[in-house]
């Protein structure tokens, strides 16, 4: 009775094991970018040299243990090379503890490659990699090889880079304006709102926050090929911010219900909204185009929020 609940401990245990290991080929094949870094507790560490390259690797004795400290979430790559010695090839286990957890591991094979032990003409291993993910908070993991035919591992490690998240704006429409019209597109028609020089377009908005303005100026035959413009905002009759810019006719594009006005080529500013509400009003200011066509886009995580 003891022998079989031995041998089904067993079988769950390894069972567990080959999880972990196969688990992790799923985030190696991840577009993740990640930088080698110095853990904190490591021991001795080597060069090894590829051509004129030369990669710091740190020692692990089999049998032993590197300890590694990390704070996530985050994910950790472990890049390992056996020092194969004479021979030509060798097996070996690598595990991830985090205390009596084994958090990842993986077994390899490995075959000498192109690099050398700086100093020598000792060719190591190549390079077999394990990932893990860390969750959030303060870990410590200790990293561990075992082998009956290997003594020594050299060890690499890296952290995934935090990803830089593009904003997403999203549409946003004035609450007042005089006139809206339609940029015709291959695709679609686009609404924008025509802005004169006495005003027509008003902006309510509750920050912090950023506006994207989309700002296209007109052409008429009066105006020439190419023409400055400028695009006021003001609050409560004071301007706060003037966007300017040199507009050339568009030759793909036309509004639907403005035969007589050529779009221009499409120009982007951004409005940075201060805490509280406010509301703004879009200037044409010292322009020679007989109007400005605008439309807006918000940041859509601050979309709703008061502050």
């Amino acid at each position: 009775m003891i022998r079989s609940f031995e041998m089904k401990k067993f079988s769950v245990c390894f069972l567990a094991i080959l999880l972990l290991f196969n688990g992790q080929h799923l985030l190696a094949k991840s577009k993740a970018k990640y930088k080698a870094f110095k853990p904190s507790r490591a021991g001795d560490s080597v060069f090894l040299k590829s051509d004129s390259k030369r990669y710091r690797y740190y020692v692990l004795e089999e049998g032993k243990a590197i300890y590694l400290d990390v704070t996530g979430p985050t994910r950790i790559k472990l890049r390992t090379r056996a020092d194969l010695g004479p021979v030509k090839s060798g097996n070996y286990d690598l595990y991830v503890w985090e205390g009596k957890e084994l958090v990842a591991g993986r077994k390899a094979e490995s075959s000498k490659s192109k690099l050398t032990l700086d100093g020598t003409d000792e060719h190591v291993g190549l390079a077999r990699d394990i990932f893990f993910k860390v969750p959030g908070g303060k870990h410590t993991y200790s990293i561990s090889a075992r082998s009956e035919e290997i003594d020594k591992f050299y060890l690499r490690f890296y952290q995934q880079k935090k990803s830089k998240k593009k904003a997403a704006y999203i549409p946003y429409r004035p609450y007042d304006y005089s006139k809206e019209t339609k940029l015709k597109t291959q695709k679609s028609e686009i609404p924008y709102y025509l802005v004169e020089k006495d005003g027509g377009v008003r902006l309510k908005v509750i920050g912090p926050t950023k506006i994207r303005i989309y700002c296209r100026a007109s052409f008429d035959p009066t105006v020439e090929d190419r023409s400055k413009f400028a695009l006021g905002v003001y609050e409560k009759g004071k301007s706060i911010e003037k966007f300017t810019g040199i507009a050339e006719k568009s030759e793909k594009l036309a509004f639907s219900d403005l035969p007589d006005l050529i779009p221009s080529t499409l120009h982007k500013f951004y409005l940075d909204v201060p805490s509280g509400e406010h509301i703004y009003e879009f200037k044409k200011v010292n322009s020679p185009a007989p109007n400005l066509a605008v439309r807006f886009k918000i940041l859509e995580h601050t979309l709703g929020k008061k502050k």
